[in-house]
């Protein structure tokens, strides 16, 4: 709801209120990673199950049954089994040697209550507008988020599911065939830890800012404002601690491996955090004439962590590591205004600084399962300019371009390095110096449009640059380029047609990847993969995943108006 009131001798009133309610529920593959058969078996025994030993294990495509690999299992020196491939038969094994596709299955679902409001109040003179504000936020959210099953597949287009039985004693004491999956090639994916969370928060939010704009004469205005905000978060978190072994799961066989998951204990901790926060920003601008202006500003701008950060704190024993703090941004930038002719430019040198990010982890426990380290925070320094610039040849074609040029440091961040299960011997380890991860040094975009009557055109180039994968800087993703093409013809006021193709060359540009490695590894996420580790994954040929952009898309579009 919204609406506006002007109170006379330049004063306005507005206000907007807003009430919300949101729910988001999903159950998908959440990861597809490589694995190789014998991880996936040794995966059951790091994650409690107490079910395998010696014997046999068949993998067979669930569509037609057939075995397409056969691996035996002994006791080794060490006590634990050792395992070795009788036959295999699966595509893709140039990629991965005896590599399966370990798809994850996750459960998420998200309910968020809200309620907005905002009301401004304005003062406007001869050369000066004056603003104050009030902004309240109430959000309930209610989370949830598990792990639920996993699936094999195989390594190519289009990949064939698997299922897997073995044959032989266990370790838990049972004997004869037993179902690792079901007959759809789906298993259980965690054991003994707390893989299945609950999330209740309330979040308060109250905001005031002020903002004023004076114009001092014909060619200097100065504007500034500032932000104050009161950020509180109540919170309960439970997880829940799955039970597997010999009692047989959900149907009390022990010789079904992949209902093993009970509901073991439920374990809940609460808390309430509050912050504050200060937002400041300062401009003057000079206009020399029409055709030049210049301005400068600097910027300090605070905000509040995202839940996520208080929902990583979800165990008795690491409570007390929750340290929430401020995301602060302090920036300097001049730009300067120039036409000339057919042509606008505006120039935008930055400087920036941006601290309080958080770096979560998850290492492995003790017991086979994860826990959260005490949050460390980082701060970067990035220096850049930005381009824009509009060039009209005539009234039919005209080009945009808008560049960004950057260069981006770690000034200091430490990491975690977990070394064996369990906090007790986990050290920092320091990246401070490198460059940012996942920050491009280039991003172009030029889109030249042409008109003629009824008919219309354009052609966008995009281009992403370089960035480095991780702060240990292990290599850097390639930059790419992308092309896109849209046309369109106005029959009359009524009727349009429309033709868009992106990504026309159907190139494959990678935006994001995933550390090679098992199920635990990737896990750990890719800071913590190593250049000593890359070098291993380069000589081995190891595949990693990665994310694309979208392939080749082709829309044709009618609309019509009544």
């Amino acid at each position: 709801m919204n609406w506006e009131q002007n109170l006379g001798d330049g004063w306005k009133f507005q206000n907007a209120l807003r009430f919300s309610k949101n729910n988001i529920l999903y159950n998908t593959p959440s990861t597809i990673t490589t694995i190789s058969a014998t991880d996936y078996v040794s995966y059951y025994l790091l994650t409690g199950l107490e079910g395998l030993g010696v014997g046999n294990y068949s993998y067979k495509n669930v569509n037609t049954g057939e075995e397409v690999m056969n691996v035996s299992s002994a006791i080794g020196s060490n006590g634990l089994p050792v395992y070795t491939v009788n036959n295999n038969n699966l595509p893709g094994q140039d990629l991965l040697e005896n590599g399966l596709f370990a798809i994850i299955f996750g459960s998420y679902q998200n309910k968020v209550n809200e309620i907005v409001d905002q009301f401004t109040l304005q003062k406007t003179t001869d050369n000066m507008t004056y603003t104050i504000g009030g902004y309240y936020g109430y959000s309930d959210v209610d989370r949830y988020s598990g792990i639920d099953g996993i699936a094999l597949g195989t390594i190519q287009n289009r990949p064939e599911q698997l299922s897997l039985t073995f044959t032989g004693a266990t370790l838990g004491g049972t004997a004869g065939e037993h179902m690792v999956t079901n007959a759809d090639g789906i298993g259980q994916a965690n054991g003994d830890n707390g893989t299945s969370l609950n999330f209740k928060a309330t979040q308060k939010q109250m905001v005031l800012f002020f903002g004023h704009t004076w114009n001092i004469d014909d060619e200097f205005t100065f504007d500034w404002g500032f932000r104050y905000e009161n950020v509180g978060v109540s919170e309960q978190n439970e997880r829940a601690y799955m039970k597997t072994g010999v009692q047989g799961g959900v149907d009390g066989n022990p010789n079904t491996f992949y209902d093993y998951n009970t509901v073991d204990r439920i374990t809940s901790v609460s808390f309430d955090r509050r912050l504050h926060s200060f937002s400041f920003s300062g401009a003057l601008n000079y206009m020399f004439n029409e055709n030049w202006a210049l301005y400068g500003r600097y910027s300090q701008g605070q905000k509040a962590p995202d839940l996520d950060v208080y929902f990583a704190a979800n165990r008795e024993e690491t409570i007390g590591l929750l340290n929430p703090q401020k995301r602060t941004t302090r920036q300097v930038e001049m730009g300067l205004k120039a036409r000339s002719g057919k042509i606008n430019l505006f120039v935008t040198p930055f400087y920036s600084i941006l601290s309080g990010v958080p770096n979560s982890q998850f290492l492995s426990s003790e017991d086979g399962g994860f826990y959260t380290p005490e949050m460390l925070y980082g701060k970067y320094r990035t220096v850049g300019v930005e381009l824009e610039m509009e060039y009209s040849l005539n009234s039919q074609l005209s080009i945009r371009g808008i560049a960004t040029f950057q260069r981006s440091k770690i000034v200091t961040l430490e990491s975690w390095a977990g070394n064996n299960p369990g906090p007790d011997d986990d050290t920092k380890i320091s990246f401070s110096g490198n460059e940012t991860d996942n920050t491009p040094r280039a991003i172009i975009n030029i889109s030249p449009t042409y008109s003629l009557n009824k008919w219309f055109t354009s052609a966008t180039w995009s281009y992403l640059g370089q960035r480095q994968t991780n702060v240990g800087n292990v290599f850097v993703l390639p930059g790419f380029s992308q092309f896109n093409l849209s046309a369109g013809y106005g029959f009359n006021e009524k009727i349009n047609l429309s033709l868009n193709v992106n990504n026309i060359f159907n190139n494959y540009g990678v935006m994001s990847w995933v550390r090679p490695g098992g199920i635990l590894e990737v896990i750990e996420g890719n800071n913590s993969f190593t250049s000593e580790q890359y070098e291993q994954a380069v000589s081995n040929s190891t595949p990693f995943s990665t994310i694309s952009i979208q392939p080749r898309a082709i829309y044709l579009t009618t609309t019509i108006k009544f």
